[in-house]
């Protein structure tokens, strides 16, 4: 195993009636724990269309768990998240 992981062909290759063994195989990879795997993915945004409080209150809250999920934020990110919400901004609120 340690000749298959450092790149070589293994000493006995198991046959498997169908199949042929590679020819190369790449290198094991050295990050196996740098990067996370799996990575929630939360359900589409609420939008904002202006026509009651409650509605922002919702847009605020979900907005707000969004951008604290993404860690902190350097301050030159601002004006793209702020861009990026004001996307899903409807109606009258994203005309005003």
């Amino acid at each position: 195993m340690e000749l298959e992981l450092a790149g070589g062909t293994p000493k006995n290759p198991v046959a498997i009636e169908g199949t042929s063994y590679p020819e190369r195989k790449r290198n094991a990879s050295g990050h196996e724990h740098e990067y996370p795997a799996v990575r929630l993915r939360m359900a589409d945004p609420p939008t904002f269309s202006g026509r009651s409080i409650k509605e922002l209150q919702t847009f605020d809250t979900e907005w707000r768990i969004r951008h604290e999920a993404n860690g902190d934020i350097d301050p030159k990110e601002w004006p793209i998240r702020i861009r990026y919400t004001a996307t899903y901004l409807k109606g009258a609120a994203a005309t005003a």
